[in-house]
Formats: C-alpha cells, structure tokens, sequence
C-alpha cells in the first residue's frame, strides 16, 4: 500500500484508494499464524511439484519429438503407398525423374572431377605472362 496523505491509502495490488478508519479495521483481521502457515506449506508443496514437472518436462519433450518423427514418417510411408497404388503412372513418372535428376546430379560431379585431374598442371603447362 501506498500513502497517497496522511488519511488516503492506495492499494496497488487492487486500485482501490481506502482511508485511515478502513486500514485500522482492516487490521483487525489478521489471520491466524496456524493459517498462515498452513497456505506457505501448501504453497511449498505446489512448488514442489511445479519443480518435478519442470525437471521432468525435458523428458517428455523429447519423448514427444521422438514420436512427432515417428508419426511423420508413418505419415509419409502411408501417403508414398497411396500415390503408388492409386495413380501408378503419376508415380512411375515421379521416380523416374527423380532417380533421372539424381543420376544427372552426381554425372556432374563426376565430370567436374574429371575436369579438374585433367587441368591440375594447367597452370604449370602453359604459364601466364
């Protein structure tokens, strides 16, 4: 609480502007040291728990991005047979251009290695001036 003059309490908590007699009635109503201290126990315990769940949750995250990939893979494996079983001739095409782009992907690495053992001494052969 926050004293606003010497009879006007602010409490910033709720908003609620109180005056001095509101305060001193308030006080009156203190709870009980048992109760007291029976809320910071049950907040103890939450606590707790709340830090179990929080050493446990590292965990469970990976255990559900192991089966987050599991059910991806499943899924693709499942959509894989139903475009080769329903529209074979789609998918004949498909692997053919990719086993196609495939081989002329790696026909170019093939051949830039063949270029580069066959101009290794080039710069030795013919200097530049």
């Amino acid at each position: 609480m926050l004293m606003v003059d010497s009879t006007v309490w602010f409490d910033t908590t709720t908003g609620i502007s109180t005056g001095m007699s509101a305060i001193l009635d308030s006080r009156s109503c203190i709870p009980e040291a048992s109760a007291v201290s029976e809320g910071l126990a049950r907040q103890s315990q939450s606590f707790i728990r709340l830090q179990a769940e929080a050493d446990n949750l590292a965990a469970q995250m990976q255990e559900f991005e192991t089966a987050h990939c599991m059910l991806a893979e499943i899924t693709d494996y499942i959509y894989f047979l139903q475009r080769k079983v329903t529209l074979p001739d789609i998918y004949a095409a498909e692997v053919q251009h990719a086993v196609l782009e495939y081989a002329l992907r790696s026909g170019r690495k093939d051949s830039l290695v063949h270029l580069e053992e066959e101009f290794a001494d080039y710069d030795q052969q013919f200097p530049r001036d």
